[in-house]
């Protein structure tokens, strides 16, 4: 890819994707790239340790550098990135250990649904479906949550109303009905 076409592409991604936010250090949150240019480096062991000036060995982790290209089942392609939010060191490594190392300002995934070949360098229509996509995508999560937030909301309700209930009825025995106990009595006709 020329320098020409690699313009072309940011200035579509400035275009269609600055919506959906941009880092404080000017990375969009989604953006066009390239599967062989999102590296994740895998944990291959350790070199030869080294001596620390207290006399003990210290082991270091050996990375071996591998593209989303070698490990994607599309393989080399033009695709729409998220970029994932940084976690702190600690929240990385009790997920993944140090096998692969922490991203201090976040990573670039990709998503699997927007991919182009290769050759199809992006293009106005198809950023504009990309961005179409992403938003009617946004749009459903949250208004997912808000749902699945509700009936939560319901259900404590509900709960805290029948419990309710039940103090009221335990506080307030009647015709030998035992506090804790649901038995109703019936009257004599």
């Amino acid at each position: 890819m020329n320098d020409e076409q690699r313009k072309q592409v940011e200035i579509l991604n400035a275009k269609y994707f600055t919506e959906f936010g941009v880092t404080l250090d000017g990375r969009l949150r989604f953006q066009w790239m390239r599967t062989d240019e999102m590296p994740i480096d895998f944990g291959r062991g350790y070199a030869a340790p080294v001596q620390s000036e207290n006399g003990l060995w210290l082991p270091r982790r050996e990375y071996k550098r591998r593209t989303v290209a070698d490990l994607s089942g599309h393989g080399l392609c033009w695709t729409i990135a998220y970029l994932e939010p940084p976690v702190t060191r600690e929240q990385w490594l009790a997920a993944h250990g140090t096998d692969i190392p922490w991203p201090a300002n976040g990573y670039y995934r990709p998503i699997d649904n927007i991919v182009r070949m290769i050759e199809m360098i992006p293009d106005e229509d198809a950023s504009a479906q990309a961005a179409f996509n992403i938003r009617k995508h946004l749009a459903v999560t949250a208004k997912q949550w808000d749902e699945i937030g509700q009936a939560a909301q319901e259900k404590r309700d509900r709960d805290y109303a029948n419990e309710v209930a039940d103090m009221v009825e335990d506080a307030a025995p009647a015709f030998n009905n035992n506090p804790g106990s649901k038995s109703h009595v019936s009257l004599p006709s």
